[in-house]
């Protein structure tokens, strides 16, 4: 059963240890986790789901979708019976979340100029995909923000950038949009040499090298009240929903299907809250608000400087008058002295007229005096 090969030339032996490079293994033989990893069964689950999520998001087509479910439950069941007991519950643990980086891999590599299309919802949506299809439920919200690929979230130049929202459509596969029919026969059962050819032709330009840094963003809480909560019931002895299918899909009778279930109450997150603001932008937005404050009283402080020196540069100014008066009327104490004097004796010496007509007026009443008998 030949598997529809990966877009731009891609390997998906390549691509799976991209990702666990990047992965940490602690209490288990790292080797034969990479070999099961990257085992025909895995490799099959890769290139399957990959064109699975494809269809699903870009080109919706029920029939193929459900002839790939198919095969990726053989596959995974395939994978299931070929991991080695001891180290099965550690693989399975870790597998829906590589699985989930590694598509998301084939898509940033395949369509690199669509990175923008690849948004924090799209990723979401991948996880809790897999997660349901191999474990039976979600996992925990924004799981892949503890994603380790850097190399993949460096920053868009800003010729990206414009490239990036000019050719938003360019996923599509130039003349080479999967045809329905085509990929039925590709995914037949024929010789390989009877599958048709898919030549995918992405406008892009050539690569270009840069430097990037691996920088771990510091994490903050929200603040606010915590997630909404909801329970519901978990079989601790069901199946994985890829093996019921398969059991189901070849006609194989579940025993643990008629054994007694335990069922527990499993807590789901049924609502989270705004990622925004958390506790370090409060902290970022006090700082800056006592910043300003700050500025602010400085720049009142210059101002009461400014003020409090032309006050007393207009002090000094009067003064100066005030010195320079003084002086003038002090200089010669003897003129100012004999002047002062003469000025006092003027306002008391009578007029010279006032004189004459008070004579005048004595003479004449003299005069009268004489004259009476």
């Amino acid at each position: 059963m030949k598997v529809m090969k990966l877009p731009n030339h891609l390997e998906p032996a390549q691509l799976w240890d991209s990702v666990l490079k990047v992965q940490t293994f602690k209490g288990v033989d790292t080797k034969i986790l990479k070999k099961l990893f990257i085992s025909e069964a895995s490799l099959a689950i890769l290139q399957d789901c990959f064109w699975w999520w494809f269809l699903h998001k870009f080109k919706p087509d029920q029939a193929e979708q459900d002839h790939l479910f198919d095969r990726i439950s053989d596959s995974f069941v395939a994978l299931l019976l070929s991991t080695p007991s001891f180290i099965k519950d550690p693989f399975f643990q870790m597998y829906p979340d590589c699985l989930s980086q590694a598509i998301y891999v084939t898509f940033c590599e395949a369509f690199p100029e669509s990175r923008l299309r690849f948004t924090d919802e799209f990723k979401e949506e991948l996880m809790d995909l897999v997660f349901q299809w191999i474990r039976g439920f979600k996992p925990q919200k924004s799981a892949w923000k503890k994603w380790n690929l850097f190399w993949l979230e460096a920053p868009l130049t800003q010729t990206q950038k414009t490239d990036s929202l000019h050719k938003l459509s360019s996923l599509k596969l130039q003349n080479s949009v999967i045809k329905t029919r085509s990929i039925g026969k590709s995914w037949s059962r024929s010789p390989i040499a009877d599958q048709p050819q898919v030549h995918f032709q992405l406008e892009k330009e050539e690569p270009k090298e840069v430097e990037v840094t691996p920088k771990k963003k510091a994490e903050s809480h929200y603040i606010g009240d915590g997630p909404d909560f909801q329970r519901s019931l978990f079989n601790l002895g069901g199946q994985s929903p890829l093996v019921v299918y398969y059991l189901k899909m070849h006609g194989i009778s579940n025993t643990l299907a008629n054994m007694r279930a335990y069922r527990i109450n499993h807590i789901e997150i049924c609502k989270v809250p705004s990622a925004s603001p958390t506790y370090r932008d409060a902290i970022a937005e006090s700082q800056k608000i006592a910043e300003k404050r700050h500025n602010d009283f400085l720049n009142f402080e210059h101002k009461c400087a400014d003020e409090l020196a032309h006050l007393q540069r207009q002090r000094k100014k009067v003064n100066r008058t005030y010195k320079r008066m003084l002086a003038t009327i002090t200089k010669k104490r003897t003129e100012s002295r004999l002047q002062t004097e003469s000025f006092i004796s003027q306002r008391e010496t009578p007029k010279p007229c006032h004189s004459a007509s008070t004579s005048a007026s004595t003479s004449t009443v003299s005069s009268a005096a004489e004259d009476l008998p």
